[in-house]
């Protein structure tokens, strides 16, 4: 690379413009360093199309050619040339240090998979009350194991339900229905929960702009869906 000298004497028009074309010169020879201080050129899917990108290699580059990673590598040897190697790879070095080994990960998926509550319910798609030796059944033999947690509706009252946890190692069928491995617990949804079992009339109906009285609106929630505590809410004037 040859600059430009900066002379001491002339105009400062003249030394900047040498000074900006010095710069510009050095700017791309430090790109070509960049460039060629990266050996892993990446992965073409032929030859052909390697050589077409790259058809001036310098010794020691390197890329794969294939479709997938890891592949055949292909190698300058000798400046402006590429050849096979024999070997194939192209996946690079990932350091796993930090990374948790299998026996690491799997008691915690298993302590995770624990604290899952199992909604028999939302599993069954339904709004049926169950019993315990009903709801119990109904667990995915999967999901059977010590700690199994499950949460039914005990009655058709839609703030009332039951949770139910497997105290037991042995998932056998005569302990997973013996109900002294099962600690239960019942329950009442708060305000909060309340709230999914609030119905709006309007959406139901879809007729976002319609009013309604109290008898007409309550005649659209179906009768397996009226319990006790349901709430309805709808549109009473039109504006």
């Amino acid at each position: 690379m040859e600059l430009n000298t900066i002379n001491k004497t002339g105009t400062w028009s003249d030394a900047a413009d040498r000074i900006n074309n010095n710069f510009s010169k050095t700017s791309t020879e430090v790109d070509k360093l960049k460039l060629s201080s990266i050996r892993n050129k990446g992965l073409f899917s032929t030859l052909d199309a390697l050589k077409s990108a790259i058809p001036s290699p310098v010794v020691g580059d390197w890329a794969v050619v294939g479709n997938s990673i890891p592949g055949p590598i292909y190698q300058c040897r000798t400046k402006g040339t590429w050849s096979a190697t024999g070997q194939t790879g192209g996946g690079g070095e990932v350091d796993l240090t930090d990374y948790c080994t299998k026996e690491e990960v799997n008691p915690k998926i298993s302590e995770l998979e624990r604290n899952i509550i199992i909604n028999i319910n939302s599993l069954q798609n339904d709004i049926n009350a169950y019993t315990i030796e009903q709801a119990i059944n109904l667990v995915p033999e999967s999901k059977r194991r010590l700690g199994t947690k499950i949460r039914f509706r005990n009655s058709m009252n839609p703030r009332d339900f039951a949770e139910a946890t497997y105290m037991a190692a042995d998932t056998s069928l005569e302990n997973w229905n013996n109900l002294e491995y099962w600690k239960t617990e019942e329950k009442v949804i708060d305000n909060i929960l309340l709230n999914s079992t609030t119905y709006n009339i309007n959406f139901i109906t879809n007729s976002p702009t319609s009013s309604f009285t109290l008898q007409t609106a309550r005649k659209y929630i179906k009768e397996d869906l009226r319990y006790y505590g349901c709430h309805i809410y709808y549109r009473i004037f039109n504006s």
